[in-house]
């Protein structure tokens, strides 16, 4: 792939459809297969959506795995989150071996990442080479209605608000860069948080929005008004029909300060990322202004 997946390579690629709750499409899929990028899982903060996040998200990687093993692939990758790391009270950096209180008010998503985590720790046990990874908010190409690709759909309707979080964030081929890295060495069992730099999200829209030639967000969301926004969009949900635009669990996120600590990738590994400009400007380049 050399630094960033081509898509001449594309050509390449024998795909297989398969239901990840089918263990028996599983099966049949991975007949002949060394390694295994399990990447599939769902993202909802909308709590009517919980059964389905731990459908996708637990039982889905439970079946991976078990195929897998069964199988006997070579390796297998994990791509988990960093909602299911531990939690450090800021500035600390989060580490891989944060605790993760359970007194804490975790959301459906973090709670089915990190029970996902289990199922793949439990593969390892039986013989399974894995490795976990935990990436940041990922910025690249995609739906921009769905997860973090909501922020491009903001910035191009010039949204003028802003929370003062901060997060970490990584650029998807940064992203499959470090995965494909990890699968290549001889590293196994291990767990790593994969992030380029800290950003805030007034920062990391301004960034979105300058480069789409959108005016900058300039109104700090005042934090008194987070649980009124949040109840009034789940209200509105449950009598249209669609999904909350705010829930409570987005409205913490985006209000969150969260540093995280690189220190065990970049001592496994050498890697240079790329700059936030040229990932916005990448993930803008390869798809059109969301309808």
């Amino acid at each position: 792939f050399g630094h960033y997946p081509q898509p001449e390579n594309f050509s390449k690629i024998i795909w297989k459809k398969a239901d990840i709750l089918n263990p028996e499409e599983l099966w049949e899929c991975m007949q002949d297969i060394s390694v295994v990028y399990h990447c599939a899982g769902k993202v909802s903060f909308d709590p009517r959506e919980k059964s389905k996040l731990f459908k996708t998200n637990v039982e889905g990687t439970a079946n991976v795995v078990n195929a897998a093993v069964g199988r006997n692939v070579d390796k297998l990758l994990y791509v988990s989150s960093i909602a299911a790391l531990g939690s450090e009270k800021w500035p600390n950096f989060i580490t891989e071996n944060s605790l993760r209180s359970d007194g804490r008010d975790h959301s459906d998503y973090s709670e089915s990442k990190y029970q996902a985590e289990f199922e793949v720790w439990r593969g390892m046990e039986e013989g399974l080479k894995a490795v976990i990874v935990n990436p940041g908010t990922i910025l690249g190409s995609g739906n921009w209605h769905c997860g973090s690709s909501a922020l491009f759909d903001l910035c191009w309707k010039s949204f003028p608000f802003y929370t003062e979080g901060i997060n970490g964030i990584i650029g998807v081929q940064d992203l499959v860069a470090c995965m494909i890295l990890l699968m290549k060495s001889n590293i196994h069992q291990e767990r790593y948080i994969l992030i380029d730099k800290h950003y805030s999200y007034h920062d990391l829209m301004g960034e979105i929005a300058m480069k789409m030639g959108k005016r900058k967000p300039r109104y700090r969301f005042p934090k008194i008004l987070d649980p009124f926004l949040w109840r009034m969009s789940t209200l509105w949900a449950a009598i249209s029909g669609k999904k909350p635009v705010i829930t409570k669990y987005s409205s913490k996120i985006a209000r969150e300060k969260q540093q995280f600590s690189m220190a065990k990738f970049n001592h496994a590994l050498a890697y240079n990322f790329t700059h936030l400009e040229d990932s916005v400007a990448q993930a803008i380049e390869h798809y059109p202004p969301a309808q």
